[in-house]
């Protein structure tokens, strides 16, 4: 009974592993992922930075401290924990992928474009690097290219929003639009 008030939810679980562990850097992170997923950004950026405390190298925190620092616009800082997790994590495709967002938003759409392919070159179905892959080539004004990406993001997760709204905004610049209009109604439809 007393097992069952403390596993009632991920956050009940991390807390208590918090308050009873020390130096349990992969609880301190679990419990931030939870309370971001909920709305709760401050205390989930209160517990990566705990997490990090206790292990500078846990590549995941940094991903995540990372990734809640860019939904505070805070993009530099972002980019400091992604490139630090990836000294410890090179290989590591959401990292990377969240870099080139990162990028991006700071206006290196070159660095960004060197994220992004370096994902799709090991992974070629990676939605969020395809899509995220022709936003930066739209960008740029590389229309042509940004649509094979959009499409490639749409044969691997054909029910992607951001991925459909996107095609549509490329055939729009390019004044096709039936083919936008087509697009835009499947992101409707969708969300």
């Amino acid at each position: 009974v007393i097992q069952a008030g403390i596993w009632a939810n991920s956050e009940t679980l991390f807390s208590h592993a918090v308050r009873v562990t020390k130096n349990n850097y992969l609880a301190c992170n679990n419990l931030g992922f939870y309370l971001e997923a909920h709305g709760r950004l401050d205390e989930a950026m209160t517990n990566y930075e705990a997490s990090l405390k206790i292990n500078p190298n846990y590549a995941d925190a940094r991903n995540n401290l990372g990734h809640a620092l860019a939904e505070r616009k805070r993009f530099r800082e972002a980019i400091v924990h992604y490139r630090a997790g990836l000294g410890t994590s090179p290989n590591n495709a959401t990292l990377r992928n969240n870099l080139g967002n990162a990028l991006a938003e700071t206006g290196d759409l070159e660095g960004a474009l060197a994220e992004y392919r370096w994902v799709l070159e090991r992974h070629p179905e990676h939605v969020d690097a395809n899509n995220n892959l022709g936003i930066a080539l739209a960008r740029k004004g590389r229309l042509d290219e940004a649509i094979v990406h959009f499409q490639r993001a749409l044969q691997a997760k054909p029910m992607d929003v951001g991925a459909q709204g996107n095609l549509g905004n490329a055939f729009a610049a390019q004044r096709k639009f039936a083919e936008a209009i087509e697009h835009y109604q499947v992101a409707l439809k969708l969300s």
